[in-house]
């Protein structure tokens, strides 16, 4: 192209830049990237983002670029493969100009050297390497750059690089004495850099001059080399590691070849001396001295490039980028010429997820192993890990180490223990990192953090933050701070409250961390972190602001510690070169004071929290907060705050209160203990949970052992104490016990016998030695027992006129009795009051007549007179207790006849209607089901179900049904929403455990119209096809407990992580410029296979998260905000319209039937209700092997499966049987093994369930693309799948309830199950006697409600699908198989029988009578008719059943002899038969005479006659051959008339598809010879009727109405045939 175009040619291109883009119609003009004069490059906008076009104008219309576009698509099928390169995705030529067109990268490397964060050494070498990589592989294949700079090299967010804008159409040798040329095709950016090799510039009347002014446009001046690229090349690296310097200009590249210039100048500015090597011997003046790619990159192996750059990283990182895989990249230029036959081969998830989220979980499932290739183990390499080893590794881990610096205590690995990771030890990472193990995670940093900005699902952002803190550990602090930090904080205002929340706990444990600071962080607390954190202590969800509360403590210290850092470098302490900023002028104090008035702020807010649990975990770090704000602040700001906790109704707060109460303690003084800590713990000693009083003995012990208690204070304590030495809590018993032995050793020994032996004495059964805590435990006296202890507490709290309680009444009234601890008590009162309690003789005390019945009861309880006087002893106790416990409950008895009363916890019911809406968001109120609400907060959600007007419930089972309305946007809408909520709320169990919605009630009656009154209603409710009744639930403000289940998937852990074949590449990229196939995909995540119950498997999304709250979408009166009461509503609401299953694909109904000819009348339009088969032959389909089992035809009538004993199902184009013609299968199912036996479709859906021989049952799914010219078929996909136990399905059917999705199905062993498809579990199960024979054919009504089956021996047994039980049995008169069973349409009580001898009847159930019979009799049979002929024959006994199980006039019907398959469409007045005799039957139900045999006529077989009798009611219509008929047998003409179309109005109905017929074929070939020779005609015939013919039973028909109606009927050969 421009080998015969310079600076000086004259150019005709008047008009603007935009008219040649006008051109391209998908892509509108942005905006001019460059100034260039040869191709003008601009940025345009694709529908699928933006692209960047290369426009050459060409200089005289018309000129012709075909040479140049070969050549480049050539290029771009060569580079198609290659990993770091990125060819153009499109080349156009118009009259005007020529297009490059590919998509557009946001920066290239001259960006990228000059953008923060700036590019680090080993960032540096593998961008380097990769380029090197890219080069290595184009000139393989033979492909060369000609024009490589850093403009032209193209660098992603996570620093993966291709080589672009490959400009072999630009010359190869440029003039020395004309610069012109040179700006021209290469200055694009008009800097003047050179990169061009020295040997491509040539001298005047040098032989390339010469040989250049004789080339032809589009000829190539002449080749170029590999080493014209190194040296190219050499200048872009020298330019990257000199930060943006260039070493040539023009003038310079043409001193250097002279040897006037030198650049090693700037070269020894490179640090890394292997770099700086290879770029001298790049950049060789001689051509010749220069290496290959393939060279430079073996050479400097191991010292400019790590070995793991060759071994690991460029490999995996390759993978997983991949958007220029094979596949991928060919899917989108080949798909709009693929066959379409052929469209069902490509793999179905080829995109699967995002393709961010697929990236994140495939690194996070294989990060133990990126780990292991890492280095970040050490030594410590577990075994499983060393097994897998790359291939070619010649280094050893551990060689090249340096000590990790940790100076801080939060720098150990506790936290790191909290991650999730797989087969991740954070325990046994080496203390000591790897060089190239800190290289090699900062190189996989970039690549999370990029891929974190576009990952869809929570699941994923939660995995990319395990494995942020993970490789956090092995990076260096700056880069900690620069690279990481700012990802996280992005983070923190995610959507999904469990994001925020571990983002929140990543950042506080990563800057943890950090050791140092550079200058440009000095300020990163006061001015980053802290303002974008403010926001939890506030935040919405609860789980958040406890997540901020357990770290605000870790994040105040760190504050501080980046404080101390940043005033050291302000006083000089570190190097002189490490200068603050000029900006940072503010004093230390000034600094600490707005930053504790940050932190003080926070935890104020967290403090007062209306949650106690955010008040927990608050507690957990108190004492670091308290050491950070100072002992005036911790007194006045947290103890002040903290004392309140006390009060609160919630025990774990208080137990939580003295677990930090230790170190509270230790840090605000003694005298702050005493006045305000000690008492209230004296107080808690009493609390009515008795794991606080436990708590508080705990505390009271350590702060004991810390020395916290003056002399006198222990004393008074152990007085306190002591009488818990005989609780009946051993935790309590072991608390008092710990506390006294520990005050014993504080004592000076005097004291310890003198003052505190005698208080514990009466406790004990025996002196002991010395007071330890073994020798206390083993002789202390026995515990009162519980029910003594419960029942003193009782009667202490009940008791009015006591004199028992008295003085425990006396002293708590009195403030300054010597039990509290403030007063002025004494030593010597201590010890009079305590040794006198057991000693004086309990009937000393006084009691009233009150007393003395309380005590009776004890007494009779189990209390023992030591019992009471230890009663006696804790009376203090038990009395103050008493008051707690009355305190903390109503004093009303809230359990009445077992049942805890609301009313008496001040709890006031509300009654709450939840109600369904209908597709438009509106609710779906009836005056008949919901009552009028005024303040009714409602808000709609699309209903996925099926919904009909309240005003048809009736209590018939005969109410017509109605179309299923739905909303396929809306519920794509609530699919999304279900995928943003990880936090469990308990709608996983309520949607995976929905268990049986019916219970089993007994039902006698066999009449199935008459309904019970009570449960009719019931019944009418529970259908799926009118709008369920709104849900009255009791809410009240308890709080019920919450479940969720978390399903977690996991990859195969031995996987290789880097020879690994890829099952699903990954998406191609973001921009597709493809114009036929430019396709953005979502999906959701990648199903896997859950195991329930019996073996059941059930396909779930990934990790399975639950829908997002449903408040927004629930219609319901709840006007509160009570998070607990709303989960329990979305439960509820899950129970009573559950989510649809979006797996099995969207709903389909059957479309509108449009002419199939254009300008075709309305009138000439074939529908069911004007059409009737006339036997034309439209399609011979052979590709079975094995019999045809069932045909079943798609809801919207697109396309028909068939199942067959070669174990396949395939799938059939209807519409391929009228344009397009072709008679193979479109998709084929084999992925089952065995004989599939029966398949149905399910409701509404283009999913197939399809059941074997083999005890399988397969649910799989077709997606159908609907096209212009042909529909498209994808790949099926398994969405479920159930194994039988040594029994399979012989007949199967599907239906929805409302709330279960039911695949009803019969087995061979009798039973009859209906299997839950929602939760892939049976719910019901009836056993058909196993004396009646192998279940042969099942029929429901329309409301399934309910069920008859026949079987092999004749027998029909009626069951009622809503109570779950046998209605009734009876035989069929002819004892024979039943083959068949229909209903009949016109009346939906009555069924269509196939059984006997070529013969179906017509029978009411309701009745248990024979209404019609249609059948064939052979020759001039004139024999009687009986009624017993047509009677229904009660059931005999079993034994009965199985003697008689083979009667002679059972076996008089030869098998040979039965009807198989039978149809009769709704709206039509006719039923079409076939079987074993091989003819296809049409029988006109209102005009009997008028029927005739489809096909299945020999050739010189008469027309048969058809009549009818009326014997007692029945209608008996037979088919019969009279020998008295007066045709003439030796007509040809006529016989093969009657017997194909007895009617002159059949024969017309084919003139329109003559072109697919087999008859009118043979009849032009016939006119065409124009030979009256009857053996010629005979063979025709003949060869017409054997193909027209089926050659072996026919086992089933069925009739598609799209595109117009056609016969479909399968035989036992595997044979399909359609007629028209």
């Amino acid at each position: 192209m421009g080998n015969n175009i310079s600076s000086t040619t004259a150019s005709i291109a008047t008009a603007g830049i935009d008219s040649y883009v006008s051109e391209l119609k998908d892509i509108h003009y942005e905006k001019s990237l460059s100034s260039a004069r040869f191709m003008k490059t601009i940025r345009g906008r694709h529908k699928e983002g933006a692209v960047v076009v290369k426009i050459f104008i060409k200089p005289v219309p018309g000129l012709s670029l075909s040479n140049i576009v070969k050549a480049l698509q050539e290029e771009k099928e060569a580079l198609s493969e290659v990993p770091n390169a990125f060819a153009y995705q499109r080349i156009i030529e118009t009259d005007k100009a020529g297009y490059l067109i590919r998509q557009f990268f946001f920066s290239s490397l001259y960006d990228r050297i000059s953008t923060r964060p700036f590019l680090n050494l080993i960032e540096k070498k593998w961008i380097t390497y990769q380029i090197l990589c890219g080069l290595h592989d184009s000139h393989t294949r033979g492909i060369y750059h000609g024009d490589i700079k850093t403009e032209n090299v193209l660098v992603t967010s996570w620093n993966w690089v291709y080589l672009a804008d490959f400009a072999g159409y630009k010359p190869t040798y440029l003039p020395e004495d004309n610069p012109a040329d040179f700006s021209f095709f290469f200055d694009t950016s008009s800097r003047r850099t050179c990169y061009l090799a020295p040997e491509r510039f040539y001298k005047p009347e040098s032989e390339i001059d010469r040989r250049k002014s004789e080339l032809e446009f589009g000829e190539k001046d002449g080749a170029i080399t590999p080493a014209m690229d190194i040296f190219s090349l050499g200048c872009v690296i020298a330019e990257l590691f000199l930060e943006g310097t260039p070493i040539f200009s023009l003038s310079q590249l043409f001193k250097y070849r002279s040897g006037e210039y030198d650049p090693r100048v700037y070269l020894e500015k490179i640090e890394d001396e292997d770099i700086r090597t290879m770029v001298k011997h790049m950049i060789n003046v001689n051509p010749s001295q220069r290496y290959t790619a393939e060279q430079y990159l073996q050479e400097w192996r191991g010292t400019a490039f790590p070995q793991f750059f060759y071994t690991f990283l460029h490999q995996y990182i390759g993978s997983v980028t991949d958007p220029h895989n094979t596949h991928t990249r060919q899917l989108a230029t080949t798909t709009n010429t693929t066959n379409q036959t052929n469209v069902s081969d490509e793999p179905n998830n080829t995109i699967v997820n995002t393709d961010a989220d697929e990236k994140i979980e495939r690194i996070y499932m294989e990060f133990d192993k990126i780990a292991f290739f890492l280095g970040f183990f050490g030594d410590n390499a577990s075994p499983e890990s060393e097994v897998v080893v790359v291939r070619g590794r010649g280094d050893k881990f551990g060689e090249s180490s340096r000590p990790l610096e940790v100076s801080t205590p939060n720098t150990t690995s506790p936290f790191l223990d909290q991650l999730h990771i797989p087969n991740y030890d954070p325990s046994i990472v080496s203390n000591k990192r790897e060089k190239y193990a800190d290289d090699g995670a900062l190189i996989f940093l970039s690549l999370i953090c990029a891929t974190i900005r576009n990952a869809a699902y929570p699941s994923s952002k939660l995995h990319a933050l395990d494995m942020l803190l993970a490789i956090g550990q092995h990076l260096e602090d700056e880069f900690k701070l620069d690279r990481l930090v700012p990802y996280l904080i992005a983070l923190l205002g995610d959507e999904v409250g469990l994001v925020r929340a571990n983002a929140v706990k990543t950042l506080t444990h990563l800057l943890s961390m950090v050791e140092t600071i550079t200058p440009s962080n000095a300020t990163i607390f006061p001015e980053y972190i802290m303002p974008n954190l403010r926001k939890f202590a506030n935040d919405p969800e609860i789980f958040v602001r406890m997540t901020y509360a357990q770290c605000i403590a870790s994040l105040a210290e760190t504050a501080l510690r980046f404080l101390e850092l940043t005033q050291s470098f302000k006083s000089g302490a570190l190097n002189n070169d490490t200068d603050i900023d000029d900006s940072y002028e503010t004093s230390y104090d000034a600094t600490l004071h707005e930053l504790h008035s940050i932190i003080q702020e926070q935890v104020s807010t967290l403090l007062t929290d209306s949650e106690s649990a955010v008040k927990r975990a608050l507690l957990h770090n108190i004492t670091s907060l308290c050491i950070f704000f100072g002992k005036q602040k911790a007194n006045d700001e947290l103890l002040s705050h903290m004392i309140t906790y006390l009060n609160d109704r919630d025990w774990m707060l208080r137990s939580a209160f003295f677990e930090s109460i230790i170190g509270v303690g230790t840090f605000v003084g003694g005298r702050s203990l005493e006045e305000y800590i000690l008492p209230l713990m004296i107080q808690s000693l009493s609390d009515s949970e008795e794991f606080v009083v436990e708590k508080v003995l705990n505390s009271l012990t350590s702060l004991a052992e810390l020395g916290l208690f003056q002399k006198m204070k222990l004393c008074e304590l152990t007085a306190v104490v002591s009488p818990l030495m005989c609780h009946p809590g051993i935790w309590i018993r072991h608390g008092a016990v710990a506390f006294i032995a520990s005050a014993a050793k504080l004592l000076p020994i005097t004291d310890v016998w003198c003052i505190i032996y005698p208080i514990i004495r009466p406790f004990l059964q025996a002196d002991v030695v010395e007071i330890t805590e073994l020798q206390l435990l083993e002789n202390v006296k026995e515990p009162v027992s519980r029910p003594v202890f419960d029942a003193a507490v009782i009667w202490a709290g009940k008791t009015t006129k006591s004199l028992f309680w008295k003085p425990a009444k006396e002293k708590k009234a009195n403030k300054t009795a010597t039990t509290t601890l403030t007063g002025s008590s004494t030593v010597i009162n201590i010890l009079s009051r305590r040794t006198s309690t057991l000693s004086i003789n309990v009937e000393k005390v006084s009691k009233s007549e009150e007393d003395e019945q309380h005590l009776e009861k004890m007494k009779n309880i189990g209390m023992t007179p030591e019992d009471e006087e230890k009663i006696a002893a804790m009376r203090d106790y038990i009395y103050k207790l008493s008051l707690a416990k009355s305190n903390a409950r109503p004093s009303e008895n809230i359990v009445e006849d077992g049942n805890i009363s609301l009313k008496n916890l001040g709890i006031t019911p509300h009654n709450v209607f939840i109600i369904p809406t209908n597709v438009d968001g509106h609710k779906a109120t009836t005056n008949s089901l919901i009552p009028k609400l005024d303040k009714a907060n409602v808000v709609g959600t699309p209903s996925p179900y099926r919904l009909k007007s309240a005003q048809s419930s009736k209590n018939s089972l005969i109410e017509p049904s109605v179309p299923r309305i739905s909303s396929e946007s809306n519920l794509q809408l609530l699919r999304t929403e279900e995928q943003a909520r990880l936090i469990p709320t308990g709608l996983n169990l309520a949607r995976n455990n929905i268990g049986q919605k019916f219970a089993a009630k007994n039902q006698s009656t066999t009449s199935i119209s008459s309904e019970p009154a009570d449960v009719s209603a019931a019944a009418t409710s529970k259908s799926h096809k009118r709008i369920p009744t709104p849900i009255l639930i009791n809410v009240s403000n308890a709080s019920p407990s919450n479940s969720a289940t978390a399903a977690t998937s996991l990859r195969d852990k031995h996987m290789s992580l880097v020879g690994r074949t890829i099952e699903s590449p990954k998406a191609a990229a973001a921009t597709s410029t493809n114009t036929t196939t430019a396709i953005a995909t979502l999906e959701i995540p990648l199903p896997y296979t859950y195991t329930g119950p019996n073996g059941v498997g059930l396909d779930l999304p990934i990790n399975n998260p639950p829908r997002k709250n449903l408040g927004t979408f629930v219609s319901s009166t709840y006007e509160g905000n009570d998070r607990n009461v709303k989960n329990l509503l979305d439960s509820l609401y899950l129970k009573a319209f559950p989510e649809p299953m979006s797996e099995f694909g969207p709903k389909v109904t059957k479309a509108l039937i449009q002419p199939t000819t254009r300008g075709s009348k309305p009138t000439n339009i074939k529908t069911i209700q004007n059409w009737k088969p006339d036997g034309t032959l439209v399609a011979h389909m052979t590709e079975h092997k094995g019999a045809i089992n069932q045909i079943c035809v798609s809801p919207d009538h697109n396309f028909f499966a068939s199942c067959s004993d070669d174990g396949t199902v395939k799938i059939w184009d209807c519409s391929r049987f009228v344009k397009n013609f072709n008679n193979r299968s479109r998709v084929t199912y084999n992925q089952q093994g065995g004989k599939i036996k029966c398949i149905a479709f399910i409701d509404s859906t283009h999913s197939i369930a399809a059941a074997s021989d083999n005890g399988s049952i397969h649910v799989f799914r077709i997606d159908y693309v609907p096209g212009t010219n042909s529909p498209k078929y994808g790949k099926p996909v398994t969405v479920r799948e159930t194994y039988l136990n040594e029994e399979y399905a012989v007949t199967m059917e599907h239906y929805e309830t409302g709330t279960d999705s039911i695949l009803l199905y019969a087995t061979s062993k009798g039973n009859i199950c209906g299997l839950d498809l929602r939760t892939m579990e049976v719910i019901w199960t009836f056993k058909n006697p196993k004396s009646h024979g192998v279940i042969s054919a099942m029929v429901t009504d329309k409301k399934y409600r309910w069920l008859l089956v026949g079987t092999s021996r004749g027998i029909f047994t009626l069951w009622d699908l809503r109570f779950r039980n046998q209605l009734r049995s009876w035989v069929h008169p002819t004892k024979s198989r039943i083959s068949k069973l229909l209903l009949y349409p016109q009346k939906p009580l009555w069924i269509i029988v196939a059984a006997g001898k070529n013969e179906v009847s017509i029978w009411d159930v309701e009745k248990i009578e024979c209404k019609e019979v249609f059948g064939v009799r052979t020759g001039d049979e004139k024999g009687g008719v009986s009624l017993d002929m047509f009677k229904a024959l009660d059931l005999p006994g079993s034994g009965s059943i199985l003697r008689s199980a083979f009667t002679a006039h059972e076996g008089s019907f030869s098998a040979d002899n039965s009807i198989r398959a039978v149809l009769y469409p709704h709206d039509c007045n006719y039923m079409i038969t076939a079987g074993s005799d091989r003819k296809i039957r049409l029988w006109n139900h209102k005009h009997i005479e008028d029927s005739y045999v489809i096909v299945g006529s020999d050739i010189d077989e008469k027309k048969p006659i058809y009549s009818t009798r009326q014997f007692d009611g029945i209608h008996i219509h037979y088919e019969s051959h009279s020998i008295y008929r007066g045709v003439n047998s030796t007509s040809m003409n006529n016989t093969t008339s009657n017997s194909s179309t007895p009617n002159s109005h059949n024969n017309t109905n084919g003139g329109s598809h003559s072109s697919h017929s087999v008859n009118n074929s043979n009849s032009n070939k016939k006119s065409s010879k124009n030979t009256n020779s009857a053996r010629n005609q005979l063979i025709s015939v003949q060869q017409q009727q054997l193909l027209k013919n089926h050659l072996d039973c026919i086992t089933d028909l069925k009739i598609t109405e799209l595109p117009h109606p056609m016969l479909i009927s399968g035989d036992r050969d595997g044979i399909i045939k359609v007629f028209m």
